[in-house]
């Protein structure tokens, strides 16, 4: 694969990832259910109950573990883990629909608590 052919599959790579955390934010919209205003948060969120994978290397198979968000909002999202989480590490999570599993997105972790489900990991959603 010459740089021209990477650069472009790097591009559609990220415009469908781009394409897909729309398509996450627009049905968190319309099947969730709002969550009140925060003052710490500029964004509305909303309450999703829907299956994630997470992993730290989407490039090795078998590495990852399942999730279920908590809420999702178009700057980030919460969901409850079994395993605690570090805050400022770098993940990446894929959800799934109807279509099989999304592109992997890269996150931030911003916060773990422990909770009565596990542990609440809220992440902020990475630009490429």
């Amino acid at each position: 694969m010459n740089d021209e052919t990477m650069a472009e599959s790097t591009e559609s790579s990220g415009e469908r990832r781009s394409l897909q955390l729309r398509r996450l934010i627009r049905k968190a919209r319309e099947a969730g259910t709002p969550v009140g205003v925060d003052v710490k948060r500029n964004l509305p969120r909303f309450r999703y109950g829907s299956s994630l994978e997470i992993t730290t290397n989407p490039g090795v198979p078998g590495q990852t573990t399942t999730a279920k968000f908590h809420n999702v909002s178009s700057g980030g999202a919460a969901f409850w883990s079994r395993k605690p989480m570090t805050p400022m590490k770098q993940l990446f999570i894929r959800c799934f629909d109807e279509d099989g599993p999304s592109e992997w997105f890269p996150v931030v972790v911003r916060h773990c608590t422990r909770g009565i489900m596990g542990f609440l990991v809220g992440v902020e959603f990475q630009s490429d």
